[in-house]
């Protein structure tokens, strides 16, 4: 027996694996057109005219489950629109500040090692030629 849709923002996706089946073949490409550029009306600035299937599965999951957040994320109301909006910003905020922290963090190793290499006795070419710090930056370092 089928399931019923209890909200209009979930779809029962037990047929999934026919769905992508279907949709991911040269014989329907004008449906999965049809579907993306409907999918992504809000934020496409002209429609998509043509798609290349590519047969991989982790290809497939890939397009397939944007395609199915895309779908979600179309029905939000406004509020629960702004809520997700603020929760990406939020998570694109932290996932910037660790990765500044880590660029940060990877830059002081980089030039400890290269202090260390001036006080073994290495000269600034090989300094420079290991870590790929400038000139000025190994002087700066051997001055300091």
């Amino acid at each position: 027996m089928p399931q019923k849709l209890t909200s209009p923002k979930f779809a029962p996706f037990t047929l999934d694996f026919t769905f992508k089946k279907a949709l991911a073949s040269e014989q329907c490409k004008d449906l999965l057109l049809f579907l993306l550029n409907t999918f992504l009306e809000r934020v496409l600035k002209e429609p998509i005219i043509d798609v290349k299937v590519i047969h991989t599965v982790h290809f497939k999951k890939m397009v397939f489950k944007r395609l199915f957040d895309i779908a979600r994320i179309s029905n939000f109301t406004n509020e629960e629109l702004m809520d997700y909006e603020s929760d990406m910003k939020r998570f694109s905020d932290h996932a910037n500040a660790l990765a500044y922290a880590d660029e940060k963090g990877e830059a002081r190793g980089v030039k400890k090692v290269a202090r260390n290499m001036l006080a073994k006795g290495y000269s600034v070419a090989e300094v420079i030629g290991i870590t790929n710090l400038s000139r000025g930056q190994v002087r700066a370092l051997s001055r300091a």
